[in-house]
């Protein structure tokens, strides 16, 4: 007898608890592959043609104080989270719940400065980065002359 009811209220929580279960997953992918650095870019030489040659259109093109932008991107976004409850939560907020969550959110930049005359002047390339342009973004841009 007492196995039975124990068995009932086991059956009973296990399908509370089954039906309370949601997983939900997030995933968004923007841009195509980042092509890497090609090694016969260089500053002062490779010109705006080339590069469009070598590497294809950009994702985005941007003037910034006076120079041409070409940036290559991809982003990756991963979501996940799992919830635990009472299906009735949406009734009785007193009701417990677990839920955990996380994401992944990773990028992959490639961006070219070009100057008036069409050189190369810079290059960033960052790969699986968080923070894009977080190493790059304080650094200076031209070397200063020497004494």
């Amino acid at each position: 007898m007492r196995l039975t009811a124990f068995l009932e209220v086991a059956a009973i929580l296990a399908l509370v608890f089954i039906t309370a279960c949601s997983v939900r997953v997030l995933r968004h992918e923007e841009g195509g592959p980042v092509p890497e650095v090609p090694a016969e870019f260089e500053t002062g030489r490779t010109n705006l043609t080339e590069a469009l040659d070598l590497l294809g259109a950009p994702d985005r093109v941007l003037e910034m104080r006076g120079q041409d932008v070409l940036v290559y991107v991809q982003r990756f976004s991963d979501q996940r989270e799992f919830t635990l409850g009472v299906p009735l939560q949406a009734f009785y907020a007193s009701l417990f719940r677990f839920s955990g969550s996380g994401s992944l959110d990773k990028a992959d930049f490639l961006v070219l400065f070009f100057d008036g005359n069409r050189l190369l002047t810079r290059v960033v390339y960052e790969t699986n980065t968080k923070a894009p342009f977080l190493g790059t973004l304080f650094s200076d841009p031209e070397p200063k002359p020497g004494p």
